[in-house]
């Protein structure tokens, strides 16, 4: 069975080579746009919360996971009429949000030096962080206030810099330490680039078929780490 295996692959050498070099790059396209795709939401269906975030979105247009929280500092001092100057630049701002809406800004400290207000979306999660940077500008920083723009969507916005940067620390200690080991068992050899062959093809082509699951069901940010460490240790393995 093993040998007319074999003398079917080496037959079909080129056909089999594109076709892997075709999962590579396909992988590859899919990885470098997986980040826009996933979100850390964690939801149980049929739970009490999960009906309650359903009715508000469906029903009020305010979908939790999908707001912002603008924040200004004003100081102690605030200029008269900056409150609904304030209000006016929010409500231009949350445009930039798909089905986004500004609520009523509200004053908030024992000196009433912070003002603040939402933003709300029924977007979700993974939509609404893609949007972050453009609330950001839109707000902006205006005269004698320092504004923050917060919430779930900006913190995961924020977070997969994270995520990415830990992956690729974790890549440049684990594969030095591969290619020491393999090196150790099979010398200077060609078989030592063979695991991170296998690696590299099992690994973007898992990530290809994550990305298009992206597009309908919630996918953690780790996801692409735990593909790597399991991809990659079995391929040593």
């Amino acid at each position: 069975m093993i040998a007319r295996w074999t003398r079917l692959v080496l037959r079909w050498r080129w056909p089999i080579l594109a076709f892997w070099a075709c999962v590579l790059v396909t992988g590859g396209y899919g990885l470098s746009r997986l980040s826009a795709l996933q979100s850390n939401t964690f939801t149980v269906p049929g739970t009490d919360s999960e009906r309650v975030r359903e009715i508000l979105e469906q029903r009020f247009g305010d979908r939790s996971d999908g707001g912002f929280t603008v924040v200004f500092e004003v100081g102690p001092a605030a200029a008269p009429g900056l409150l609904a100057q304030l209000q006016a630049r929010v409500d231009r701002a949350a445009r930039v949000v798909p089905t986004g809406r500004a609520t009523e800004l509200r004053v908030a400290g024992a000196d009433g030096g912070v003002v603040f207000g939402d933003v709300v979306s029924t977007l979700d999660l993974a939509e609404a962080k893609g949007h972050v940077d453009d609330l950001v500008r839109a707000v902006g920083q205006p005269a004698g206030t320092r504004a923050y723009v917060t919430g779930a969507a900006a913190i995961q916005h924020d977070l997969d810099p994270i995520f990415n940067e830990d992956l690729q620390k974790g890549e440049s200690i684990a594969l030095p330490i591969a290619l020491a080991v393999l090196l150790a068992v099979f010398g200077l050899s060609a078989a030592v680039t063979m695991p991170f062959i296998f690696a590299g093809a099992t690994v973007m082509g898992t990530l290809g078929i994550v990305y298009l699951l992206a597009h309908w069901l919630t996918t953690p940010t780790y996801v692409t780490n735990l593909v790597f460490l399991i991809g990659f240790g079995i391929a040593i393995d």
